[in-house]
């Protein structure tokens, strides 16, 4: 009995010692799980605060090459036990301008646009708020992403939701190779596994290396602009048969400094890939760019830049290809790593230009647009890839400039006195003469002006270029020819 009742007492202070030990851990679980709990809380409240950002999208054919497009999101609870219903609106030229299209309670609407279908290969965008309506007190949500469609497909980044199986053309679970889980399959890095898709092979509208985007009759030039294009001279294909003759260089593994005459932001050597300035996966931001571009800034150091760029594409056909629609936040990008290509440095970027008249994209809301107050932006005059040009342009030398400086302005020296340039004297109405004729000189616009880098009245190639030492006195009539032997010509030149 004795041994029973010590057995007993040893058994009860173990259980005594176990209990304390439990309750111990359940205290801190409790402690540790509860802010937890409501971290977790405060982070959905404020996800919802962003708007409805999980939209999945599917597209079904419909006859005479046009599609319906369904919307389908996660429902969102009342805040104020009022009901919930939401506004759909929808742009078709490239966000500039939205209008309502539907007010619904449902969680799910269908756009065949009137019956008539969505055209193929153009270009939609959705946004969508909740609003709450208490005791007829109507208060909106913000609005989410913007859900960009490019029927007749789905455009996968933005949309697996609709299909989650779309994630394993990327993603393996037990197979991936990096940290993302990425299937690196034939492939050795991230932008080869983009390329697999963006490279004409797959239904993706864009072919990145060639520089097309496919329309309804066929392809037509990116507005990125081409990685490494080689047509082989075919002349009627969009590049003219023109080959890449400059572009980013997005293999990830050639380190270069990024240009801009020293530079502000990136200052030392860096590898690109598509994922430099490209997410895979939604972000708000026109074509998926990053929220925040990382560029080295010293040795071993890197600094964040933010990136919000509001734009978008309008296809006025489906034959037309795209043209590019650009608001807001563009040379956001560029500045990243190009630093020193700012206001007043370079051309007047995000700097109200007035009545210009310009086929060149230029930058602005609807309200710019009425009011003549478009900015120029980086992406006015470069392509964001590459180009058939020098230096990413659109065009290349004169011919650029051209699109917005009137070349009559610039013209035959014996004309009226009707040119702005400034560059006259009493004799000559225009001293350099870009027509070419025999009263006049044929130069490039870069043989005086540089458009990137000097903080330089008109531009001038400087600033310990000669040419910024001229005694110009333009526009008064007084240009002499002693000014132009300081720089580019000598005392036995003629005029």
């Amino acid at each position: 009995m004795r041994n029973l009742a010590g057995f007993r007492r040893m058994e009860w202070i173990i259980m005594s010692i176990i209990s304390k030990r439990c309750l111990i851990l359940f205290i801190l679980v409790v402690v540790t799980c509860v802010p937890l709990f409501y971290m977790d809380k405060s982070v959905n409240a404020a996800d919802d605060s962003e708007g409805i950002n999980d939209v999945s999208v599917q597209i079904a054919a419909l006859p005479n090459n046009t599609s319906q497009i369904s919307l389908s999101w996660g429902a969102v609870p009342p805040a104020n036990g009022g009901t919930v219903s939401y506004d759909i609106e929808k742009s078709t030229d490239g966000g500039l301008t939205f209008v309502s299209v539907a007010n619904i309670t449902a969680v799910s609407w269908t756009d065949n646009n009137g019956g008539n279908g969505v055209p193929n290969y153009t270009n939609v965008i959705y946004r969508l708020r909740s609003q709450e309506t208490v005791a007829g007190t109507i208060t909106p949500g913000p609005y989410g992403w913007p859900v960009k469609v490019f029927p007749p497909n789905v455009n996968v980044h933005d949309n697996y939701m609709s299909n989650t199986n779309l994630c394993s053309n990327c993603h393996s679970t037990h197979n991936g190779k990096t940290e993302q889980l990425l299937t690196l399959n034939n492939v050795t890095t991230t932008s080869e596994l983009c390329l697999t898709c963006h490279e004409g092979a797959t239904n993706s509208k864009y072919d990145v290396v060639n520089g097309y985007t496919k329309t309804e009759d066929g392809i037509a030039r990116s507005l990125g602009g081409t990685f490494a294009h080689n047509a082989n001279g075919v002349s009627d294909e969009p590049w003219g048969g023109s080959p890449t003759i400059s572009a980013h260089k997005f293999d990830e593994t050639t380190a270069e400094p990024a240009p801009g005459f020293g530079g502000t932001n990136a200052t030392q050597p860096m590898t690109l890939g598509c994922t430099s300035c490209h997410s895979a996966h939604g972000t708000g931001n026109y074509r998926m760019l990053k929220n925040t571009i990382t560029v080295p800034t010293a040795p071993d150091t890197s600094t964040s830049y933010n990136v919000s760029v509001l734009a978008g594409a309008e296809t006025k056909t489906p034959s037309s290809g795209e043209a590019p629609v650009y608001i807001s936040g563009a040379e956001t990008l560029c500045q990243s790593c190009h630093g020193n290509y700012s206001v007043g440095k370079s051309h007047p970027v995000n700097t109200t230009l007035g009545a210009l008249t310009t086929s060149l994209p230029l930058q602005g809301t609807t309200t710019d647009r009425d009011n003549n107050t478009l900015r120029m932006t980086c992406l006015t005059c470069h392509y964001s890839h590459g180009s058939t040009s020098d230096n990413i342009t659109i065009n290349s030398g004169n011919d650029l400039c051209w699109k917005c400086h009137v070349p009559a302005e610039y013209g035959v020296p014996s004309d009226p006195d009707t040119t702005t340039s400034g560059f006259s004297n009493d004799s000559q109405q225009n001293l350099h003469n870009f027509l070419g004729t025999s009263e006049g000189h044929l130069v490039p616009c870069s043989s005086c002006h540089i458009t990137h880098g000097n903080n330089v009245n008109g531009l001038l190639i400087g600033p310990n270029n000669p040419i910024t030492a001229i005694d110009s006195n333009a526009g008064t009539g007084n240009w002499k020819y002693s000014s132009c032997t300081t720089s580019c010509h000598t005392s036995g030149d003629g005029a």
